[in-house]
């Protein structure tokens, strides 16, 4: 088992201390599962601390800590949320904001009120605040019931450092669900404006995504094309109901004032923190590989890649997709309008890979088929 931080070993353990934040701090700051990251930590840290157990608990909008990440030897309580610890040991460190160590819990004069000490058997025991801006956002706690004496106060220190860098993590991740939230609401709000496009976003999406892995996107990368895809048709919320419902095609007035639909998507998102690659593949996913696109007359790759994916995945499904004025296309037929659009309409390269995925069945669904969406004459 590692040294302790307070054990023998000196410069050693001050190495052993800086690695271990270090890594902590690769781990929140690169990983895109906020759970995983936690349980990934905790491991870590059981390690480092020569700990028999750790826990990180998140406080919830009452104030109550809720087990959020645990690693111990008792794996099935842990995982049956029975993780036992003092519960007055936790509610002291929200209130005063402060850390606290013992090197033996069931000698020390401060644990005498605390009933579940006794009963568990606590002796090592250690538990540390995450703060943000003041706020409680949770703690960390590690504890060996085994073993005294094991932990003193640079082993705090470094529990303390440690909960400062997972302050941060969950302040992003919280931010990150407000995030989709609105992304959610904002989706809702074009299909609930625009009946024709029920399932079209989803639909969208899914093609978008299929086409992401064909290109091999990394995870970063598909993320984002998944948000891109999700609001790519934002903008149409400030399209009249005249014109976006309108069941038949559009003159070339109505046709302009659609058209106006993606610079106006991109305006609506920027005051969401969201990746530039995300606000501009809403603006661009009508350009055309050849220039003759809209709004910029983006040719080649001078349009996003993410707008050159979706464009494609866009375009198959308004295909293939029933209007009331008329029927969508077979997807046979469809297909083979996205092989003929490939270096004029299409990214080449996107247009193989959606075709690739065609092939393999590996269509997250399959367009039209009496469903409703935009429609190949106003899908703009």
């Amino acid at each position: 088992m590692t040294t302790p931080p307070d054990g023998t070993g000196g410069a050693r353990a001050e190495l052993s201390m800086l690695q271990l934040l270090l890594e902590v701090g690769r781990q929140f700051n690169q990983s895109l599962d906020f759970r995983a990251t936690l349980a990934t930590v905790m491991d870590r840290v059981v390690s480092a601390l020569s700990a028999e157990r750790a826990a990180l608990f998140l406080v919830d909008e009452d104030g109550e800590p809720q087990l959020a990440a645990a690693r111990g030897m008792d794996q099935t309580a842990i995982e049956a949320q029975d993780f036992r610890i003092s519960r007055g040991l936790v509610r002291e460190v929200i209130q005063t904001r402060k850390g606290v160590v013992s090197s033996n819990a069931m000698q020390d004069a401060r644990f005498a009120g605390f009933g579940s000490v006794a009963i568990n058997a606590l002796r090592s025991i250690m538990c540390a605040p995450i703060l943000y801006r003041g706020d409680v956002r949770g703690l960390v706690y590690v504890d060996n019931r085994l073993q005294a004496g094991i932990f003193g106060e640079a082993s705090l220190a470094l529990l303390s450092a440690i909960a400062e860098q997972a302050a941060g993590a969950i302040e992003n991740a919280r931010f990150d669900t407000m995030k989709r939230e609105i992304i959610v609401v904002l989706a809702n709000a074009i299909e609930a404006k625009d009946l024709y496009t029920r399932g079209h976003v989803e639909r969208v999406t899914g093609y978008s995504v299929a086409i992401g892995r064909a290109l091999g996107l990394p995870a970063a990368e598909m993320r984002d094309l998944e948000t891109a895809a999700v609001l790519h048709d934002v903008g149409k919320i400030g399209v009249p109901d005249a014109i976006l419902q309108k069941p038949g095609r559009l003159d070339p007035e109505e046709r302009a004032v659609m058209e106006r639909h993606s610079a106006l998507g991109e305006h609506l998102i920027t005051p969401i923190d969201l990746p530039r690659r995300v606000k501009k593949a809403v603006r661009q996913h009508h350009e055309r590989w050849d220039g003759k696109g809209y709004p910029d007359g983006a040719a080649g790759e001078e349009a996003n890649l993410f707008a050159r994916i979706i464009a494609v995945a866009d375009t198959f499904d308004a295909m293939t997709s029933d209007r009331p004025y008329r029927k969508g296309l077979p997807r046979e037929v469809a297909t083979e309008e996205v092989r003929k659009g490939a270096g004029a309409q299409f990214d080449p390269a996107v247009a193989e890979a959606f075709l690739r995925v065609l092939a393999e069945g590996h269509l997250p669904g399959e367009g039209g088929e009496g469903t409703a969406s935009s429609g190949s004459a106003n899908a703009t």
